[in-house]
């Protein structure tokens, strides 16, 4: 969809984080997700399917849409938490001239 979504198409509350690394007292550097932003999404299935490596694994690829954040087009590493599944952006686009951000993720389950 490379169309803005209407506003009632947006009715999905997603969190976006981005990965950073933070020390701590022992100077250990250890991932963590820090929250950006909470947003309404219009969401896309893109596809779906399962894989055979030792075990049954699954992976999704979804597109969110969202309003425009400039966060959103400079941050690497971002990470959407919907529903309490985690899916890792891994393209990010803008629709219109700071309308629309589409966020392209995956998932691994």
């Amino acid at each position: 969809m490379d169309k803005k979504p209407f506003i009632g198409q947006k009715d999905r509350r997603i969190v976006i984080n981005k990965k950073t690394l933070l020390g701590n007292t022992a100077g250990e550097r250890k991932e963590t997700l820090v929250k950006i932003t909470d947003a309404w999404a219009f969401m896309d299935d893109l596809s779906g399917g399962e894989d055979v490596e030792g075990k049954v694994r699954a992976l999704y690829s979804r597109a969110y849409v969202v309003r425009w954040q400039s966060e959103l087009l400079t941050e690497k590493r971002l990470v959407i938490v919907d529903d309490e599944r985690t899916f890792e952006v891994v393209y990010v686009a803008e629709i219109g001239r700071k309308d629309h951000v589409r966020l392209v993720c995956k998932a691994y389950e």
